[in-house]
């Protein structure tokens, strides 16, 4: 494959713009799967897009002690949160 890109694809060309296109979309195709590894390395829930659990429930834990819902209501979401 690298001597028909040195060679511009089909001979023709020499040493003209065939080596650069591939290295072109071989930068892009290594920068598209770049993206998609990190977006799939990001913390999150189930599908990898969101706040976590462990979030969620830190903020329920402030609520509680900030005394805006009660002992039942925490309870409730705390076991809401566990279940997804």
């Amino acid at each position: 494959m690298l001597v028909l890109a040195a060679q511009g694809w089909g001979g023709h060309m020499g040493y003209g713009w065939g080596w650069m296109m591939m290295l072109f979309w071989v930068v892009v195709i290594a920068a598209v799967l770049w993206f998609v590894w990190m977006m799939s390395r990001r913390g999150g829930a189930r599908s990898g897009w969101g706040p976590s659990t462990d979030d969620a429930e830190a903020v329920l834990r402030e609520r509680y002690a900030r005394g805006e819902i009660d002992e039942a209501t925490y309870r409730r979401m705390l076991e809401e949160l566990r279940r997804r």
